[in-house]
């Protein structure tokens, strides 16, 4: 009686955690990249995150492969010229993927190379997406200062 007790309780346990991974919505992308930005600009309070949040507008969703329509990863522009956030739209990887201080997204205007890199983040998440109860165990790091670019856009 003990042990079925104790593989019951463990399996509602590892079933509690896959249940938990999986699809991010727009909206809950959204506030991850508001809270990142906030964060990287040194206010990440609540009043600030909302203000963020507010200005950033959905520029790309990318769509798996797979039979799941949830996308991959959301872009969000943060206004005119003002840079744009890649955020990932599963919740077993790191939440923003990617982002630039300057300029605006555009799929129609990147180079390959970039379409190529955006596109291998797809592949990885339609992967996980397939087989559901992978976890991601990679430790993500994370800066208290950000890093200036190291290039500047020529024009």
């Amino acid at each position: 009686m003990r042990n079925k007790l104790l593989a019951t309780v463990c399996a509602l346990l590892l079933a509690g955690g896959i249940a938990q991974a999986g699809p991010i919505s727009a909206d809950k992308a959204r506030t991850e990249a508001a809270t990142f930005l906030a964060h990287q600009q040194g206010a990440g309070g609540p009043n600030r995150v909302k203000a963020v949040q507010a200005t950033l507008k959905l520029a790309y969703s990318a769509v798996t492969k797979s039979q799941s329509q949830d996308a991959a990863y959301y872009v969000f522009n943060k206004g005119a010229q003002a840079g744009y956030v890649v955020v990932s739209g599963d919740d077993r990887t790191p939440a923003v993927l990617g982002y630039a201080d300057a300029g605006a997204f555009d799929y129609g205007q990147i180079p390959d190379n970039m379409k190529a890199f955006l596109a291998e983040y797809a592949r990885q998440i339609d992967y996980l997406r397939a087989h559901p109860s992978m976890e991601n165990n990679a430790k993500v790091d994370t800066y208290d200062t950000s890093v200036a670019p190291l290039l500047e856009n020529i024009t």
